[in-house]
């Protein structure tokens, strides 16, 4: 790898690393949805991390306009 993540900051939590062991996803469990991604989510086939982004601006959407909840991500 060429570039990486130096230091984590606080109140971050690493989530995924790479086959050779370098860090390459970390979340921040103190927000809605704060994921940062080392890697090019949109070159793979699982498109989870896009479909929990886009089921959580949803959900965002639906409280600002006070709608209930209808956003479930498919199983």
């Amino acid at each position: 790898h060429h570039q990486g993540v130096g230091r984590v900051g606080e109140g971050l939590v690493e989530t995924a690393w790479a086959q050779d062991g370098s860090l390459e996803g970390l979340e921040d469990p103190d927000r809605r949805f704060a994921v940062g991604v080392l890697w090019h989510p949109e070159m793979e086939e699982d498109k989870r991390l896009f479909e929990a982004l886009v089921a959580e601006a949803r959900r965002y959407r639906a409280e600002r306009a006070g709608a209930p909840d209808r956003t479930a991500l498919p199983s």
